[in-house]
């Protein structure tokens, strides 16, 4: 195998396994379903059914759409919540 091929191969595959990275890395998680009980620009506070307590980091647009009070996930795909 030439040099040439062997270094186009390396950097493919530091370019997918970047990419792999930035995708799954960076996406903010989800939560467990329950009520908002806090929120701030990048994360919501979550009471479950059970009444434990889960804080957990969401995008930009659902704490938006998420104000307290309000359950989640359901604020998060209408976000009429954030109006109310």
């Amino acid at each position: 195998m030439s040099r040439q091929l062997a270094a186009n191969l390396i950097c493919a595959v530091i370019g997918v396994v970047l990419l792999v990275l930035a995708v799954t890395g960076c996406t903010p998680g989800q939560g467990p379903a329950g009520t908002v009980t806090d929120r701030d620009k990048r994360a919501l506070t979550v009471r479950t059914a059970d009444g434990t307590e889960t804080h957990f980091t969401v995008s930009k647009k659902t704490a938006r759409s998420c104000p307290t009070g309000s359950a989640y996930p359901a604020c998060a795909d209408n976000p009429s919540w954030s109006r109310r």
